[in-house]
C-alpha cells in the first residue's frame, strides 16, 4: 500500500487502513516509550493519542506527506512522551539520559526554556559557553538559520556545521546537567 493511499484512508477514517496502520507501528511505538522511562500502559495510551494526532494533522493538512508516515508518527509518539515526562517532572532527569538523542535533547531544552523556572538555568548554562557556540546556538535555535547559512557565517562546510551542532549541543546539555545537579 502506498503512502498516498494510506493518507487518504486515514483522512476518511477507513477502518481497514486504521487497523493496518495501528498494528504496523504499535510495537515500535511501545518499545520507544518503554525505553524512555515508561511502562506498557503509558506507551499504549501515548500511541493511541499519537495516532489521533496523526489523523488530525492529516485532516488539517499540517501533515503534507513528508516525512514518511512511520517517521512522522514516531516523532509524534516521541514528542508526546517527552511532554508527558515534563508533566511528571522528569524532564530534568531525561536531559541526562544517554538514551535520548540530540533531537530529543533539543526538544527538552526548548521545553525547559519555555518553563519560567528553567530560564535561569538555561541563561547560566549559556553564559558558560564559548563565543562560537553561543553564536551557533543563537543562529540555529533562535534565528532558525539553515545549515548552509551557518556554514557561510562560520566560513566552513555544512559537514562542519553538523559537527559544531553536536559539540555545542553536547556542551550546552552538560552545562545544564551540572547546574541542575
Amino acid at each position: 500500500m502506498d503512502e498516498a493511499h494510506i493518507i487518504e484512508g486515514l483522512r476518511k477514517e477507513d477502518p481497514d487502513i486504521l487497523e493496518d496502520v495501528y498494528f504496523q507501528y504499535v510495537d515500535s511505538a511501545v518499545e520507544q516509550v518503554v525505553k524512555k522511562q515508561g511502562d506498557e500502559i503509558d506507551a499504549r495510551k501515548n500511541y493511541h493519542e499519537s495516532l489521533v494526532a496523526l489523523i488530525e494533522n492529516i485532516r488539517s493538512e499540517k501533515y503534507e506527506g513528508r516525512p514518511p508516515i512511520q517517521n512522522y508518527l514516531e516523532g509524534i509518539v516521541r514528542f508526546k512522551w517527552l511532554r508527558e515526562l515534563k508533566k511528571r517532572g522528569k524532564v530534568k532527569s531525561a536531559l541526562n539520559n544517554p538514551k535520548f538523542d540530540h533531537q530529543e535533547q533539543e526538544y527538552l531544552m526548548e521545553e525547559l526554556y519555555e518553563d519560567p523556572s528553567g530560564q535561569p538555568v538555561i541563561n547560566e548554562a549559556f553564559d558558560l559557553l564559548g563565543e562560537d557556540c553561543k553564536r551557533f546556538l543563537i543562529g540555529y535555535f533562535y534565528k532558525k538559520s539553515k545549515p548552509a547559512e551557518l556554514a557561510n557565517v562560520f566560513n566552513t562546510s555544512e559537514e562542519d556545521i553538523d559537527r559544531m551542532k553536536w559539540v555545542c549541543l553536547t556542551t550546552f546539555t552538560n552545562r545544564i546537567n551540572k547546574l541542575l545537579g
